[in-house]
């Protein structure tokens, strides 16, 4: 039997302000129990796409299917949009806290939310259930600004987990981690990945080898290649992704002249 298939995205398009398109017709069906990888330089529209698979941003064309649920952000209701948008959890590379609340007080009001929500969603047990599956126990009770960028990105993922969604999208999830906090985090995604559908955008490419089922790889807003790892270096005759993944820019002295731009699509 194939894999369930959670998310299809169909001729996505999105088109800002003085004609600048972000995304232009981008389809893939995203399975469960398998994480795609998102690459591309900066600007090429990673963000953009996140942003409307986990329906923070509408799209100005295509549609979005969640377990053959078709989304048509023009006309259904805001009511339907939520429900959906309930089944998705969001780790962004920076979030924002309340940094004078502890971790618990967060945690446990995020708990008793979605406990209020769906009764079968036992505030207490969810609350020491992400304890737990984050690592979180040993600052339980420190104050969420007192935290190390590993621990607040611990926090985010035991947050973006508190309705247990069946789609993860995570955005650079660890960058600016220390290798070990690195090694901690991957050890998560891979814990969560049986069941879910996760969608992963990275500037590591070897977090991409070391997590990822499938690669989609972006360029100004089009998807340009899309298989694994092994597909796409046959494709490309390279012998590693970092490689394959500048070849398929079609610039292969492409260096770090990009890598201090900030992406804003």
């Amino acid at each position: 039997m194939g894999e369930k298939s959670l998310i299809k995205a169909d001729s996505l398009t999105k088109i800002y302000k003085k004609n600048v398109t972000a995304l232009e017709n981008f389809s893939y069906i995203f399975e469960e129990n398998k994480i795609t990888g998102l690459i591309g330089l900066n600007g090429a529209g990673k963000s953009t796409l996140l942003k409307i698979l986990s329906m923070q941003l509408y799209p100005t064309g295509g549609t979005i299917e969640i377990n053959g649920e078709k989304i048509d952000f023009q006309n259904d209701s805001e009511k339907k949009i939520a429900l959906l948008k309930g089944k998705i959890g969001f780790v962004s590379e920076n979030a924002q806290f309340n940094g004078d609340l502890n971790v618990s007080e967060l945690l446990q009001n995020t708990c008793k939310f979605y406990g209020e929500v769906d009764t079968k969603n036992q505030t207490e047990q969810n609350y020491q259930r992400l304890l737990k599956l984050c690592s979180l126990q040993d600052v339980v009770d420190k104050k969420i600004k007192t935290l190390s960028k590993g621990y607040r990105q611990r926090l985010s993922f035991a947050l973006a987990l508190a309705n247990n969604p069946e789609i993860l999208i995570l955005d650079e999830p660890i960058s600016g981690l220390d290798p070990v906090q690195i090694n901690e985090i991957r050890c998560l995604v891979n814990t969560l990945k049986k069941g879910r559908t996760i969608i992963l955008s990275t500037h590591i490419m070897q977090e991409v080898t070391a997590l990822c089922d499938n690669i989609i790889i972006l360029n100004k807003g089009k998807m340009i290649q899309s298989g694994s790892e092994k597909e796409i270096l046959e494709t490309t005759g390279e012998s590693d992704i970092e490689r394959a993944f500048i070849k398929l820019q079609g610039n292969e002295n492409i260096g770090t002249e990009n890598s201090s731009k900030e992406e804003n699509l």
